[in-house]
């Protein structure tokens, strides 16, 4: 520690000096910058004397932004080493380095260097690799992206979780997180082959089915039976005419001398009126029995659907007349 405290303090007097090392790092800084970055240097100074790392480290990373100096950026170095953040540190004290060498300050420029040389044996390592990639992947650490250049290189990270992501056009999204351990540690991430995204393939439009036949079908039988049912009545009422014409005629009380009574005349047209429910009936059946037919033979072959056709047929006879019909869904 007091070899530590031997090497720190040319930077800590570097921190307070007034040389014109510090002008190229806070030619920009305003009035205003200049006093909020002291105060919030002091602050972190403080804070950091009372190990409130976590606290400290913010307060200099501001102050530096406010307005750059070589003392502000050893002691966020020197903070963010106590905190824990190895990577971070050794990245900074490098910095310092550089800066102090490029300005001439070649002692303080080593210091820092040996600053960051003492922390190489402490670095935790990550290295990702990702073999087999598909064209167009990014992989990211941390939501930073990974150049192609450091894959399945060992690179200096901060000790704890980590979180390692890929994505690709056209492939799902693969991420993983992993922690890593203080230093000297090393760990390697692989990433998997990344599965393409399912797309379902648009279904191609299904050209008309045939309307199902067996509605058509049993339609045909319901009214082929009608016909013939009608043709049935029609030839009964047939009969019964002649059988009504006939008597009417030979009977002497209701035609004596071939002039008939009143009586003569009803019975007579009664048999008429047979007559035509006889023709209707028969006029009927035979059309129902060729559209039965018709339906029939028209019909397509395919199975009949889960909704059956239902038909319900019905004839009524009355003493004035003959009714046909059909009722149902197809």
């Amino acid at each position: 520690m007091k070899g530590f405290a031997r090497r720190l303090a040319p930077l800590l007097v570097l921190a307070a000096s007034t040389s014109p090392l510090l002008a190229p790092l806070a030619h920009a800084a305003d009035p205003g910058a200049k006093a909020a970055a002291e105060s919030l240097f002091q602050e972190g100074r403080k804070l950091m004397d009372a190990k409130r790392y976590a606290e400290a480290c913010p307060k200099f990373a501001e102050s530096q932004r406010l307005d750059p100096t070589l003392g502000t950026q050893i002691n966020l170095a020197r903070c963010h080493e106590l905190e824990g953040k190895t990577a971070t540190a050794w990245a900074e004290y490098l910095e310092v380095g550089r800066l102090a060498t490029n300005a001439g300050q070649k002692a303080r420029g080593e210091t820092a260097l040996d600053l960051a040389k003492a922390l190489e044996g402490k670095l935790a390592r990550l290295r990702i690799e990702a073999k087999g990639a598909p064209a167009g992947v990014v992989i990211e650490r941390d939501g930073v992206p990974v150049g192609e250049g450091a894959l399945g290189t060992l690179v200096a990270v901060d000790p704890g979780p980590h979180t390692i992501a890929a994505t690709a056009p056209g492939y799902e999204p693969w991420s993983t997180s992993v922690t890593v351990e203080a230093g000297p540690s090393e760990k390697t991430v692989t990433v998997p082959a990344l599965v393409k995204v399912t797309v379902a393939p648009t279904p191609e439009p299904s050209e008309p089915q045939p309307a199902s036949g067996g509605g058509k079908r049993l339609a045909g039988f319901v009214l082929g039976g009608v016909g013939i049912a009608a043709l049935g009545v029609g030839t009964v009422f047939g009969v019964m005419t002649l059988s009504d014409a006939s008597n009417a005629a030979s009977d002497p009380t209701l035609c004596p001398n071939n002039a008939c009574t009143p009586a003569g005349r009803t019975a007579i047209e009664r048999a008429e009126t047979k007559a035509w429910v006889s023709t209707i009936g028969l006029a009927a059946g035979v059309a129902a029995v060729g559209a039965g037919l018709t339906l029939w033979l028209l019909a397509p072959a395919k199975a009949p659907s889960k909704e059956a056709a239902s038909v319900l047929p019905f004839v009524t006879a009355a003493p004035g007349g003959l009714g046909l019909g059909a009722i149902g869904r197809f």
